[in-house]
């Protein structure tokens, strides 16, 4: 039997028992992962393997991670994988910069987006996964462009597409964003999501007199993580998709205290609460490969009640006082809390609003978000997708969109929403035969059929609801593969998809 591992990189190996016993041993494996193939096979945690996880466990190597989760740390403890490192220093010198620029342009730089592209930039920048600080691929341009498109888009819809505009904002800021080491970052939501999100703080900011806020910035966060991917190896389908392991109760004594102070400081605190915010939201945020972060709920101490109650109070005040003035006044308007911009006043009638950017996977973009109710309706042909480092082809359905880079330079990842997705990729043949390569296939859980041949093989399975299917191809010590998965309910839509890939898939 042969391992692979898997330590936040490419995969690693083949590694016999001994081998993978010895590196336990000298304590090299905090976090890794493995399988028994680098390909197609799911990935465990190696403290939670059957046959290594004792020897993990028995020479207290526990992952450094867990360790901390486990012993309480709260969101603000930032011990997770992900947090945000922006102070308010750093965005008042990025407002105050943002001003200056505006003046003395008189405002140009605002109408250019210049201000809005080193928001994104500077909030993407100032946070990390694993201590990497992400990277802002899109240039000024680049981004001017998508805010002119998202702005005509929104006009010409009368403001009926602003749900979707903001979910491809979204889409389109993940999409140019990557982690330290060249992981990509990708993002799902939908604009039928946001439509919610929007309602439910309509309805509910009047009818809570403003005190949901907390609750809303933590729907909003929560929708933004859920719906974020970033490529990891170690991820069965090789992305992993954020979580945020806090509530808006959670958030209550944070919110209270920050619309204690700005209320205090007529708003002048909002230079900090952004940057405050964001590094609560980003220390209370894990993901599918790691546990849970515990985060206290609700106010625990006696200050922490104070603090909450006097918020209560003053925002009362407030709230009633405005409520007093406005009904005297044709003109009424909410205050909104914007993740990635100071507290400002807006009228209801919704109008843009920039999204927090985030670290982009099984990407789909807002448009893809309504597909029609059958599949059988999308009409599509196919398109070769040839790879120039390794010299294979195989044919690419148009319904699977969202091309990004699978095992590096050395494959391709398409997807079909939610409901499926299609990779290739060439890697090391190990010197296996494919025999051998068969063999290690057909141990996938779910594997149901198969076949092998001089020197190709193909696989097919169900798991969870899903199809997968397999082909690879053995040539000159290099595997090459195209693998499909889709939901159960559309087999009879892929099968002539599977068909074409299947005969199509050429090697050199």
């Amino acid at each position: 039997m042969h391992w692979y591992l898997s330590r936040g990189a490419n995969p690693e190996g083949p590694y016999t028992d001994a081998q993978v016993f010895e590196l336990v041993q000298r304590g090299a494996c905090h976090g890794a992962f493995i399988a028994n193939a680098p390909f197609g096979a799911p990935w465990v945690r190696l403290e939670q393997h059957p046959v290594f996880g004792p020897a993990f466990q028995a020479g207290s190597f526990a992952s450094p991670l867990v360790g901390a989760v486990g012993a309480g740390a709260g969101a603000g403890a930032g011990t997770g994988r992900y947090a945000f490192q922006g102070n308010w220093a750093d965005y008042l010198g990025l407002e105050l910069v943002n001003v200056l620029l505006i003046v003395i342009s008189c405002g140009l730089a605002k109408f250019l987006g210049i201000d809005g592209w080193r928001r994104s930039k500077w909030s993407t920048e100032n946070t990390t996964i694993d201590g990497g600080r992400l990277r802002y691929l899109a240039s000024w341009s680049t981004e001017l462009g998508h805010h002119l498109v998202a702005v005509f888009l929104v006009m010409i819809s009368c403001g009926l597409a602003l749900p979707w505009i903001v979910a491809w904002d979204r889409s389109f800021h993940a999409q140019h964003t990557c982690t330290a080491d060249g992981r990509r970052v990708a993002f799902d939501g939908t604009g039928i999501e946001v439509l919610g999100l929007l309602v439910a703080g309509l309805l509910l900011l009047p009818l809570t007199l403003g005190l949901a806020w907390p609750w809303l910035v933590v729907a909003w966060a929560g929708w933004d993580r859920r719906h974020t991917l970033v490529q990891d190896p170690r991820a069965p389908q090789g992305w992993v998709r954020l979580r945020l392991d806090a509530g808006g109760l959670a958030f209550l004594v944070e919110a209270a205290f920050v619309t204690l102070l700005m209320l205090l400081t007529f708003g002048l605190y909002g230079v900090a609460a952004i940057p405050r915010a964001k590094r609560w939201l980003w220390g209370a945020t894990s993901d599918e490969l790691s546990p849970a972060i515990s985060v206290p709920i609700g106010p625990r101490t006696t200050g922490d009640w104070a603090v909450v109650g006097g918020a209560a109070a003053l925002a009362v005040v407030l709230v009633i006082g405005v409520v007093s003035v406005a009904s005297q006044s044709p003109s009424v308007s909410t205050a909104t809390f914007d993740e990635d911009h100071e507290p400002q006043e807006r009228p209801v009638s919704p109008r843009p609003r920039s999204t927090p950017t985030v670290p982009a996977a099984a990407q789909r973009p807002a448009q893809q978000a309504q597909m029609p109710a059958t599949d059988l309706d999308v009409p599509y042909s196919f398109e070769t997708y040839r790879n120039d480092r390794y010299g294979y082809q195989v044919d690419v359905a148009t319904v699977l969109t969202n091309p990004t880079p699978f095992e590096g330079d050395a494959g391709r990842q398409w997807t079909y929403g939610e409901r499926g997705l299609m990779n290739v990729a060439a890697i090391s043949g190990k010197g296996w035969t494919i025999g051998e390569w068969y063999q290690a296939a057909s141990r996938e859980p779910g594997f149901t059929a198969g076949t092998v041949q001089t020197d190709w093989f193909f696989k097919t399975g169900r798991i969870s609801g899903r199809i997968f299917w397999q082909k690879s191809i053995l040539r000159a010590d290099v595997l090459y593969t195209a693998r499909l998965e889709y939901d159960e309910a559309r087999k009879v839509f892929f099968d002539p998809i599977v068909a074409r890939v299947a005969a199509s898939l050429q090697a050199p």
